[in-house]
């Protein structure tokens, strides 16, 4: 038996040379050395450990190593991914590659359906057309007609009459648009069923109706109906774990050793990459040693759409509701849509009807191996996940609704760990290994995101 044991185990040092000798012809040696080290020697330890029952064609010592990308992903991954909801999302959704550090992408703007007036504007009569300054005049088309639900029109010879606060007109106002001036944001109307464009103020809601074209028109001249350009730069993200040689000698009190600080640092670097991918800025820009450095733009730089409660002292259900129709309508993302938030947020909405129904009834989702709430609304669906980082980086009272089809990870370096022979060169008597990856993110459409204050 015990002449069985020896072959046994010599057999798997046999094996172990081999598979060792094999990646070193390949010039992948190195690649073997942070399994021994990272994580406390676990390959070595195991094949101590199970010398005894180790049979032929199950010796582990031939592991890839957590240098390899896919290795440190499932490391990382199981770093308490609930977290580091946007981080964690980013590693799940599929990925670009690039080799420049300034990343290039398209994006989409969507068109919507509506637009808000933004001055006022004074009484005309037809035919004379009218200018309007709007919010903005991107959703609108040259020869393309305008629904204002706030006014009543039954006929051109009929003045247009608003109606109460609150409600709609039964026949609403038509207006038809002469020409669009998109640098003042101005458009020239005239109506189509009153006798004059009227009175209205600022904030009045126009919505996009179809085009009415010549008869000898060929061509229709909508905005954006190419893709528009935008950019990120590549951000170098590493952290390094250390441990001395005669720290590592020494007897501890507890141990604590290189697998622990790896641990460690792994959980910051997370966490860093979090925050990144949510606050960052783009910036390309030279330190006070004279090295250029790059940094990322996170989500909320590439996202307009901003909405709180107004003047309200907390948050309704119509406050709600109404902030679910400007996240979901007319911008073509998902139905259904990621919603993270700090703590004065989470208890901001508590109280109202939709959330708390859905929390009372347990409806849960998990997604990108987090644990959401669901919460259905009329508009759309949001997951909703308590984000501990924000308050802890003052944004307690917001709420980050992300669209995951509309963003995405550019990798520019993959994820690695390797384990850096200090030691050996004279520089540090250590154990360090390297963990780094350089990637940018890139939002696709920025109108399917928003921010939400509380």
């Amino acid at each position: 038996m015990k002449m069985k044991k020896i072959f046994k185990f010599g057999l798997l040092a046999v094996v172990a040379a081999i598979v060792f000798t094999s990646n070193a012809i390949a010039g992948e040696a190195v690649n073997l050395l942070p399994d021994f080290f990272i994580g406390g020697g676990a390959i070595l330890a195991d094949a101590f450990a199970g010398a005894s029952e180790t049979t032929q064609g199950t010796a582990t010592v031939a592991q890839k190593p957590e240098h390899n990308k896919a290795s440190v992903d499932k490391v990382l991954h199981k770093i308490m991914p609930s977290q580091f909801p946007m981080d964690e999302m980013l590693r799940h959704l599929s990925t670009a590659k690039t080799e420049s550090t300034k990343y290039e992408y398209f994006k989409v703007r969507a068109r919507g359906i509506s637009a808000s007036v933004a001055t006022t504007v004074e009484p005309a009569s037809a035919p004379n057309a009218t200018p309007i300054k709007c919010d903005s005049v991107h959703i609108f088309s040259k020869d393309g007609n305008i629904l204002v639900p706030g006014y009543n029109a039954t006929g051109v010879d009929k003045a247009a009459t608003a109606v109460s606060s609150g409600s709609v007109a039964i026949q609403p106002l038509i207006l038809h648009i002469c020409e669009i001036n998109r640098t003042t944001n101005t458009i020239m109307v005239i109506p189509l069923n009153a006798s004059g464009v009227p009175a209205m103020s600022a904030s009045t809601k126009l919505f996009r109706m179809g085009t009415a074209k010549h008869e000898l028109a060929a061509i229709s001249e909508d905005p954006l109906s190419q893709p528009v350009k935008d950019y990120n730069l590549c951000q170098i993200h590493m952290t390094t774990v250390s441990e001395g040689v005669y720290q590592k000698l020494q007897e501890k009190e507890v141990p604590y050793g290189i697998a622990e600080f790896k641990e460690q640092a792994l959980y910051d670097f997370r966490m860093t990459n979090e925050i990144d991918a949510i606050f960052g800025v783009r910036s390309e820009f030279t330190d006070p040693e004279g090295k250029t450095k790059f940094t990322s733009d996170g989500l909320v730089r590439k996202v307009n759409k901003h909405l709180d409660k107004g003047d309200a002292a907390s948050v309704t259900e119509d406050i709600l509701l109404g902030w679910s129709a400007d996240v979901f309508d007319g911008n073509n993302g998902s139905d259904e849509r990621i919603l993270l938030y700090g703590t004065e947020f989470g208890k901001a909405i508590a109280n109202c009807r939709t959330i708390y129904k859905s929390l009372e009834a347990g409806k849960t989702e998990v997604k990108f191996g987090i644990t959401f709430n669901r919460i259905e609304t009329n508009f759309g669906t949001f997951l909703l996940k308590y984000h501990g980082l924000l308050n802890a980086y003052g944004y307690g009272a917001a709420g980050i609704v992300v669209d995951p089809a509309n963003v995405y990870r550019c990798i520019q370096k993959p994820l690695e760990a390797t384990e850096l022979n200090l030691d050996q060169s004279g520089q540090s008597r250590s154990k360090d290994i390297r963990i780094d990856e350089s990637h940018t993110l890139a939002v696709t459409n920025p109108e399917t995101h928003a921010i939400l204050f509380a």
